[in-house]
């Protein structure tokens, strides 16, 4: 009898799978979108129309209350991943990105145009901090109602609540917690009351009351310090805003794992904002966990390849309870793993190795049979595991005078080997914003000169003091790898000070042949200050003098193990006259030009 309940019991949920997962049109149930008064999102970059908010800056370091800012604004349609703005208090410095002009109540880039203090607030960001600069280098997120001021900033140390300045440590907020990696922040406060919450992946940190008493109207979010100098290097994934009666947190988007059903990859974590996400390289193997409290109970998983998942106010099933199914059903490749045959009772936790022979990109969803769910199964959070044997990073050294350190043999470079450069093995590099590509630290220096070319190992395209801050010129620094071949190209980069400059090189790395190579080389004629390109072995290099690369084309020359090699212009760009410098060794000892 017992046996005969069971599979009746089988074969009814079944059938109710089946209405839920292969007709989703006429059984499912859509999450209501709450709507958002200030939204940017893009996964991965975040896209900064200029036309959709202003900069609370000025070059002199007076704030300006919405007048645009060259140093700030981005032009349309230009892709930024990090922002660089140098202030987090609300006079000097040279400003954060926010929507409103905060010495007004109507607000242009929000809608409604004004911040209800009667309803509830709620601003949230994902975010991840690459690195704090010496000093008071924070991040900003807030949200101000002519009442009340809702807001987070982001110190070295942990998160300060803006009005009484607590001080939440990182390290506190979860174990193992890193501000390095993205991470949801959400500032929330209900409707006529100035109590207030803070919340990190989901989880609340911090209750209690805002500052109150203030005339603004404003949605306000940016990275920067309030030393003009000093400042933090940001990824702001998403900035949203929500300003609404009777709601105090938005709809989920994202089923989240739960006792019932959990799947992960490499001990990933899932919250409501986003799938559990891991990239990896083609060569690599993760480990997928499946688990449930509901030992004995048949299980199931349904996934896609190279199909995305899908939020529930896009695509996705909310399902009677609250459950969400992220995983797209009507993808063509969607598939279940066993048959959807309900055959397998759950007897421990899985542990399935995963490492495919080349690039893939695969989404998975675990169901549990749960007589306690309304549905009769529980549902983990969505699986999105990519792996790639190459890509692109664009958006590299963004600012002036920036470097950014490159991982070259993680996603989403994937370098199989490690760079060989003047005899040692690196797998990251420093890019600078100047022309430079230095290892073992980074040199930002805008000033090119043999002295500063002494320490660290370095090749140089075209060191030289640009600027690598948004423009009309579209320039840009990019890193890319391609069967083991790594190119790092300054793209359209104006000199510094000089509007309607624009220079451009390639330096390449062949982790194959080993040679580094100077290419596509093309400085801007009239950039006024002085230039330099070449290699330097670092560590106490020796300096033989400057050398004429166009003057060598067709043949080349030698150094030493510890010289540098270099050519060097007091005004002006390096002459040309040459289309590649090739140091076949990574080294001085010898180089061909062509």
């Amino acid at each position: 009898m017992e046996e005969l309940v069971r599979e009746e019991f089988a074969v009814s949920l079944q059938c109710r799978m089946v209405a839920l997962f292969v007709l989703p049109l006429c059984c499912s149930v859509h999450a209501q979108v709450q709507t958002w008064i200030y939204d940017f999102e893009t996964p991965g970059l975040l896209p900064h129309d200029a036309t959709s908010y202003v900069s609370w800056e000025s070059q002199n370091g007076a704030p300006t209350n919405g007048s645009p800012s060259p140093m700030a604004r981005v032009a349309n349609g230009l892709q930024e991943q990090r922002l660089t703005a140098a202030s987090c208090g609300f006079v000097g410095g040279r400003g954060m990105f926010y929507a409103g002009d905060r010495a007004s109540v109507a607000d242009p880039h929000v809608t409604p145009s004004v911040v209800n203090a009667a309803w509830d607030c709620i601003i949230e960001a994902r975010v991840r901090f690459l690195a704090f600069e010496s000093g008071l280098a924070c991040a900003i997120l807030l949200m101000e109602d002519q009442s009340g001021r809702y807001g987070i900033w982001f110190a070295q140390d942990g998160l300060r609540i803006l009005g009484p300045n607590t001080l939440i440590l990182y390290s506190s907020i979860s174990p193992g917690f890193a501000a390095g990696q993205f991470h949801t922040y959400r500032v929330e406060s209900d409707g006529g009351s100035f109590a207030m919450r803070v919340l990190v992946d989901g989880a609340v940190v911090w209750t209690g009351f805002a500052p109150g008493t203030t005339t603004r109207n404003t949605v306000m979010w940016g990275d920067g310090s309030s030393a003009a100098t000093n400042d933090a290097d940001a990824d702001w994934d998403w900035v949203r805003a929500y300003n609404g009666p009777g709601l105090f947190s938005s709809p989920p988007q994202w089923q989240t794992n739960q006792a019932g059903a959990t799947l992960t990859v490499n001990n990933g974590t899932s919250d409501v904002y986003a799938p559990v996400r891991h990239a990896e390289c083609v060569g690599n193997l993760v480990t997928i966990t499946a688990d449930s409290s509901s030992f004995g109970l048949p299980w199931e998983i349904g996934y896609t390849i190279s199909d995305p998942g899908l939020p529930a106010s896009a695509g996705g099933m909310t399902l009677p309870g609250g459950q969400i199914a992220n995983v797209d059903l009507g993808a063509p490749s969607f598939t279940y793993l066993n048959g959807l045959t309900l055959a397998a009772p759950f007897s421990s936790t899985l542990s399935i190795p995963l490492g495919p022979p080349g690039p893939l990109t695969a989404t998975g969803q675990l169901l549990v049979v749960d007589p306690s769910q309304v549905t009769g199964f529980s549902l983990s959070a969505l699986l999105e595991v990519s792996f790639s044997d190459g890509g692109t990073i664009s958006g590299v050294a963004r600012g002036d005078d920036k470097s950014t350190v490159i991982p070259i043999t993680r996603p989403p470079l994937c370098s199989p080997t490690a760079i060989t450069f003047a005899g040692q093995l690196y797998t990251q590099l420093s890019i600078s914003a100047n022309g430079m590509i230095s290892f073992g630290g980074s040199n930002s220096s805008p000033l090119p000169g043999p002295t500063a070319f002494t320490n660290l190992p370095a090749i140089a395209g075209f060191w030289a003091d640009l600027d690598n801050r948004p423009s009309a010129a579209g320039n840009d620094v990019t890193i890319s790898q391609t069967g083991g071949v790594i190119r790092v190209s300054w793209i359209n980069l104006p000199s510094f000070g000089q509007a309607g400059t624009a220079s451009s090189v390639d330096v390449v790395f062949d982790t194959t042949t080993g040679a580094t190579i100077i290419e596509s080389y093309s400085p801007d004629p009239g950039h006024l200050g002085s230039s330099l390109v070449g290699l330097t072995p670092g560590m106490a290099a020796t300096n033989p003098g400057p050398v004429s690369f166009s003057a060598l084309v067709g043949s080349g020359g030698t150094a030493g193990i510890s010289d540098m090699v270099y050519e060097l212009a007091a005004g002006g760009p390096v002459a040309g006259g040459f289309s590649q410098v090739i140091f076949p060794l990574s080294g001085p000892t010898a180089y061909v030009v062509n």
